[in-house]
Order: C-alpha cells, then sequence, then structure tokens
C-alpha cells in the first residue's frame, strides 16, 4: 500500500481523511504542508474537488489538524460562535465574519483527542501571509495595517457594542488576567521565584529607583484599584489572542490596510473586554521593537505609552506610529458613544493587565524584556491610582529583587546593570574601593553593542547601496538617524580596555556622529516628498544618498575594525541580537 500523501498527520488522521473522501465523494490532492507559527497544529494546503453534480469543483482549502490541548480543543465552536455571533449583516455591505474572519467549509471532524478543521483560504484568491512576516521583512505598511485592524474591531465588528455592569478598576484588571492570577500558576511563580514579590504585597520598589509603586499584581480587598470604580465597561465580540500570527493580510504590500483575515479564534468571547484586543497587539508589536532599543529609548516608549510628555527623539518612527495608530483607531468609534474619558481609564487599566500577560513569556522575551513590561505595568497601576485619586502607599514596601544573572543585552557598566534592567536612564556608579582597570572595563558590553551596530545598520547599507532599491521613504531616514544617536549615546558610557581601543571607539563615535547627519540632510531635502524615486538623480535628497551610503560603510568598516581588535584570539563574531524573534514564537505563549 503506498505511504498516504497525509501520513504527517498521523496514521488515524490519515485513515480518517481516506474515508472522509470516500464517504462524501471528495477528492484531495495535492497538500503542501505549511508553518505551523508555533501553535502545535499541523496545516496542510490541499486541493478539494466535490463530485455532487450540484458542487463540482475544484479549489485549495487549509487542513488543519488542532493541537491535542485543552484550548484547541474549543477551536471549531470558537470559530463557529464567532460566525453565529453576527453582528447582523448590513444592507450596504457585507458582514464583519464575512469579510475578517475564515469560514470553516466542511464540519469538523474528531481525531483522537484532537479535531481536524476544513478552512477557505483566506483572501478571496489573494496570496495571504500572516503580519508576523510582515513584522519580520520590517515592511513600512505595518503602522497601518496596526490601526486598521484595531479600529475595524470595534467600529465593525462591535457597532452594537453593550456596556457591562460596572466594577472596582480592580476586578477590571482581574478579569482580564483571568486564570493568571491563579495563585500557584506561571506569573505567580515568576513574581516570588524572579522578583521575590507576591500577589499580597501592595507597594513595591525597583531596582536603582527611588520612590514606590504599587504592585501591579496585588489586586484583592483594599488595594488602591479596589476604591477606584468602572462605570461603564465596555463590552463585546473579541478575539481574545490578538497578535501578528493570528492576523493573515494579504501578501501584495499596496493591498488595502483592512484587507485582513483573523485565524484562530480559540479564545473569541461575544461578551469580552473590548480594550484588551487593540492593547494586546499593540504591546506585542512594541516588544519586537525592544531588542532595538537602548535604555533612553525604552524610557521614551513608556512615556508614550502611558501618554506622558517626552522628547521621543529615541522611538522609532514606525513604532511611533505604531503605538498613535492603534490609540487613536478608536476615535470615531468612541466620538458616536461620548465615552473619551471613560475609555481612557479602561485603556490604562489593560495596559497594566496586558503588561503582566507579558512577563512570563520566557520562550519570546528575555529577562531584560520582562522586567520592562512589568515596570510598565506597575506605572500603568500608578497613573490609574492618580486618575482614582487614591494612595496605594503603604507602611510596608517590598523591594522588587535584582536579576542574580544579568542579561548580555545590559550595556551600560556593571554597577549600573540594575538600573539598566528597568529601563532607567540615569547614570548612578556604585562607590568602589577597588579602581577601574583595562581587564574590568567595559570590553564584553562594547563588542555586544559592535554586534547590535553591525546588524541594525548593515540591511538599510544594503538596500541604499543596491540598484534595485527604488524608493526611500523619510521614515527610514528617521530610523537610521535617532538609531544612530542612539548607538552613539550607549557607546559613549563605556570604557574601552586599552589605549588603541579608545581611539577605535572614537572612530566608531565619529562615524555614528556622521551617519546622522548625513540621514537627517537627506531627511530634510525630502521635503513635502513622502517617497524619493531613485530614478529622479536631479532631486536634491539624490544627492545627499550617496554621502549617506559611503558614511554607513565607514561605520561598518570602523566597527569591523573594532571587533576584532577587542574580541579574544580563539572567538568567533557572536550571533546579533535579532529584533524579530523566532516564527515558532509567533503563537502566544499562554499561562
Amino acid at each position: 500500500m503506498d505511504r498516504s500523501p497525509f501520513a504527517r498527520f498521523g496514521e488515524r488522521a490519515s485513515e480518517l481523511l481516506e474515508s472522509w473522501q470516500t464517504q462524501n465523494h471528495r477528492k484531495l490532492s495535492a497538500p503542501a504542508f505549511l508553518d505551523d507559527g508555533g501553535s502545535g497544529a499541523l496545516l496542510a494546503s490541499v486541493t478539494v474537488r466535490d463530485s455532487d453534480p450540484l458542487e463540482q469543483r475544484r479549489r485549495r482549502m487549509i487542513i488543519k489538524l488542532c493541537a491535542s490541548d485543552e484550548e484547541a480543543s474549543v477551536e471549531p465552536g470558537g470559530l463557529k460562535a464567532a460566525w453565529l455571533s453576527g453582528p447582523a449583516k448590513n444592507e450596504s455591505c457585507p458582514s464583519f465574519p464575512e469579510t475578517h474572519l475564515v469560514k470553516q467549509l466542511y464540519d469538523p471532524m474528531p481525531v483522537n483527542d484532537a479535531w481536524m478543521m476544513f478552512q477557505e483560504i483566506a483572501g478571496d484568491g489573494q496570496d495571504m501571509v500572516t503580519l508576523a512576516a510582515v513584522v519580520r521583512q520590517r515592511q513600512s505598511r505595518l503602522p497601518d495595517i496596526a490601526a486598521a485592524v484595531a479600529g475595524s474591531l470595534l467600529s465593525d465588528w462591535n457597532p452594537d457594542d453593550k456596556g457591562g455592569e460596572p466594577m472596582t478598576a480592580a476586578e477590571f484588571v482581574a478579569a482580564l488576567l483571568d486564570r493568571r492570577l491563579a495563585p500557584n500558576g506561571p506569573l505567580a511563580q515568576w513574581a516570588r521565584d524572579e522578583l521575590g514579590i507576591s500577589f499580597s504585597d501592595a507597594s513595591i520598589t525597583l531596582p536603582g529607583r527611588s520612590g514606590t509603586l504599587p504592585n501591579p499584581l496585588h489586586l484583592k480587598d483594599g488595594c488602591g484599584l479596589s476604591r477606584g470604580q468602572v462605570e461603564d465597561p465596555l463590552r463585546g465580540r473579541a478575539h481574545g489572542d490578538l497578535h501578528p500570527g493570528n492576523i493573515m493580510v494579504p501578501e501584495h504590500p499596496d493591498a488595502p490596510a483592512d484587507s485582513y483575515r483573523l485565524i484562530d479564534l480559540t479564545r473569541f468571547d461575544k461578551d469580552a473586554l473590548l480594550v484588551r484586543d487593540p492593547v494586546h497587539l499593540m504591546l506585542y508589536l512594541v516588544g519586537e521593537f525592544l531588542p532595538h532599543l537602548t535604555d533612553e529609548a525604552r524610557e521614551e516608549v513608556l512615556a508614550l505609552l502611558l501618554g506622558r510628555e517626552a522628547d521621543g527623539l529615541l522611538i522609532p518612527q514606525g513604532l511611533r506610529r505604531i503605538v498613535d495608530g492603534i490609540r487613536d483607531a478608536p476615535g470615531p468609534w468612541l466620538k458616536i458613544r461620548a465615552l473619551g474619558p471613560g475609555w481612557a481609564v479602561q485603556w490604562t487599566l489593560a495596559l497594566q493587565a496586558c503588561a503582566l500577560m507579558f512577563c512570563t513569556r520566557s520562550k519570546k522575551y528575555d529577562d531584560r524584556d520582562r522586567r520592562w513590561f512589568f515596570r510598565l505595568a506597575a506605572e500603568a497601576a500608578a497613573e490609574s491610582d492618580r486618575r482614582f485619586g487614591v494612595d496605594s502607599a503603604t507602611a510596608r514596601v517590598v523591594n522588587v529583587r535584582p536579576p542574580s544573572v544579568p542579561t548580555a543585552a545590559v550595556t551600560g557598566p556593571a554597577a549600573d546593570r540594575e538600573a539598566t534592567l528597568f529601563g532607567r536612564t540615569t547614570v548612578t556608579h556604585q562607590p568602589s574601593t577597588t579602581p577601574k582597570t583595562p581587564e574590568t572595563a567595559d570590553g564584553d558590553a562594547i563588542l555586544r553593542l559592535l554586534d547590535e551596530i553591525r546588524y541594525t545598520f548593515e540591511r538599510p547599507l544594503e538596500q541604499l547601496a543596491s540598484a534595485r532599491a527604488l524608493w526611500v521613504a523619510p521614515e527610514l531616514m528617521e530610523s537610521i538617524r535617532t538609531r544612530a544617536i542612539g548607538f552613539k549615546t550607549v557607546l559613549g558610557r563605556l570604557r574601552p580596555p586599552s589605549k588603541i581601543a579608545w581611539n577605535r571607539v572614537d572612530d566608531i563615535l565619529r562615524s555614528l556622529r556622521t551617519v546622522a547627519d548625513k540621514a537627517n540632510d537627506v531627511r530634510n531635502s525630502l521635503g513635502p516628498i513622502s517617497k524619493l524615486s531613485l530614478t529622479l538623480p536631479q532631486h536634491p535628497a539624490n544627492q545627499g544618498l550617496q554621502a549617506l551610503v559611503n558614511a554607513l560603510d565607514d561605520l561598518l568598516g570602523d566597527v569591523r575594525s573594532a571587533w576584532f581588535l577587542l574580541s579574544p584570539p580563539t572567538s568567533e563574531p557572536t550571533q546579533a541580537t535579532t529584533p524579530i524573534r523566532p516564527t515558532d514564537a509567533d503563537a502566544e505563549v499562554t499561562s
């Protein structure tokens, strides 16, 4: 007997598929197995031909064998519930499910303790990719898509939203966290083992920071948030696990931003708190930028997310557009309901809850990133306290434990590491009885930073120097400028281990300044042009472009020279920290 083309699904699934074809007079052929996105499911694109005289047709579809876990076992029902929940179809346009959800072409089939689903291919014939692929490719359309999704989830999927019963702010946060607040769950264990705190601790201090903050995990009666009231918590239809791996978009870069489809409706809820989806998507995308960011830039991102005043000069323009776009997207929907202030309260509470969700995702984020998210949660809790006019300060304050082993991402001196792990920007050198010698200088930190500089600028140099690069966007110039300034700031604080190394670092500092200046010159010469075609050789921006290419080339040459000077004789160049996480990390790591 020939090996089944569906053998990768397993013996039992292959047998059932053979029986399914025979009993339903359908023929499956040309299976192409697909990336599972880290969800544990098995997916294949296949051609199906119906033999029914009334249904004779050939088309591609997706066969999905869900993971055999408790959550995946409800996925077929979640997708069906999402379709049945509405909203009602408008006479002038199709319903949200028809436009933005995938359809189950045939009833799901049980396979052992899992389900096999038969789904249409999203996109009505267009080639589709996940939004995670757009993130990995750093496409400039990402902010527009993110804003379109955030706005559509409210305006199109919840035109008939309903308010819920009043609840305290603590109950609101707890409802978003749900099972994550289990006393012995991953979040409680991480807080206890890594931070040295518990859910019952009311106030905390963070390493390297003065003053106290409310413990964002403290949601029991008597906490500050229990004295705040959310009068009209907005509820309605929500995906419940919105991240780039669960959003399909057309592969063509010029496709409309709202041409998306949602997949994996396992956690769909028709009565969810509506603020979670957009905030979770926003923080997920922020997390993709974190490996790029210096401590100073992380501080500015924190201020941006909390709505505080900040220069924001070190925030990449793409990240700023993502945050501003998602935050502003509900505007038209809110205007009809006159719920601006109430929504702002719920948004800040969702920042606290969603930031805590990221703290236990150790497969995707390192300790430095997870501690940054925890700080965001604590600062959001403090912001909510101020909004409600309550004071969470108590006589007993617990000091959050600093990390036992500094992460490789820390670039500051050893005495500053506790502070930088929480995004602190003020350098506070601790007194030492031993003077800093070349052997205890920041050689390792400089090597890590050189790797990051090299990784960050190699691709822009390749794009700008290539004849295939037909367009230059202002956002690219601004990104190059701000990153060069950020690297210059961090590198200038580090102590090279020798006089020769000092000279090499000085060369890099000058090159970074030149790169920033040349990128700024090109950006300013673009004027009102949103994109510059390199086929316009007489445009002033083109006259500065070659200077920028030369500056980037000189910078990378200086970086390579310094790297080989500073690296141990037997070492090999380390892998630069990639800003885009592995594909298998795209699925949310559940708690």
